[in-house]
């Protein structure tokens, strides 16, 4: 066999003056319609006096993201970047990425992933039949999950025909 050899440019920043508590934030599952935010620590230890983070940006209208200065001296800086997820996010995954920028020359600031699951107050999982014989009935438990107790009262159907018989069980869902 023969081999090749090519470079791969890596554009990278190792910096030690610079420390990101993560490089990640994640909400997790969170209720739609509950606002949450998160903190993330940012330290520096450069030496200069006057550096800063002048923004944290995020391109997601659902997001905002705020800067703390919490405290500096000798050449030392401490910063909280304070994420919200704003109570309007839509039931979907969020996926987005924020950039901190600092007050350095050229900075062209330090990316972190946002991501969070926002769930509505009642998912109802999809109903898989899978392979069905004519004539033979089939029985599909449908799983209902909610944020907190409730009950089922009522189940329309799209079609009034036969091909489909609803029962519902007559527990309260409880916690």
């Amino acid at each position: 066999g023969s081999t090749a050899s090519f470079s791969i440019p890596v554009d990278g920043r190792i910096r030690q003056d610079v420390v990101l508590q993560t490089n990640n934030l994640n909400f997790g599952q969170v209720e739609q319609g509950k606002p949450l935010e998160i903190r993330m620590n940012v330290i520096y230890t450069g030496g200069r006096h006057d550096w800063a983070i002048t923004e944290a940006r995020v391109q997601n209208p659902h997001l905002s993201a705020r800067v703390v200065e919490k405290n500096r001296g000798g050449g030392t800086a401490n910063y909280d970047v304070v994420v919200t997820l704003k109570g309007d996010a839509p039931p979907a995954k969020l996926h987005d990425q924020m950039t901190i920028i600092t007050n350095e020359a050229g900075d062209t600031g330090y990316r972190v992933s946002v991501d969070a699951l926002v769930e509505p107050d009642i998912v109802v999982a999809d109903a898989q039949f899978g392979q069905v014989t004519p004539g033979q009935p089939k029985t599909v438990n449908v799983i209902i999950r909610g944020k907190k107790p409730f009950k089922i009262e009522k189940i329309d159907r799209a079609k009034q025909d036969e091909s489909f018989k609803v029962k519902i069980t007559e527990a309260v869902s409880s916690f």
